[in-house]
């Protein structure tokens, strides 16, 4: 494992970096939303592992569909 144990965040850690409530991150974490260590009773998060979680939750502008304000195509 290449990870290192700075690389490692507890819960209240990756909520503080979210800006969210550590609740949020112990739900995300028990739906498997975020990947996780545990050691013994602990649980960590390597920071790696946030960034993913980032990543896949990013919401991308739809597809414009629409032809509101053109002229359709005859």
């Amino acid at each position: 494992m290449s990870a290192l144990p700075d690389d490692f965040l507890t819960a209240a850690e990756a909520a503080k970096r979210l800006r969210t409530s550590k609740r949020g991150v112990y739900d995300w974490l028990a739906q498997g939303e975020i990947s996780h260590y545990r050691v013994g009773r602990l649980l960590r998060i390597r920071a790696t592992d946030l960034v993913s979680y980032l990543e896949r939750r990013r919401n991308q502008p739809p597809q414009r569909t629409s032809t509101y304000g053109r002229h359709p195509t005859r």
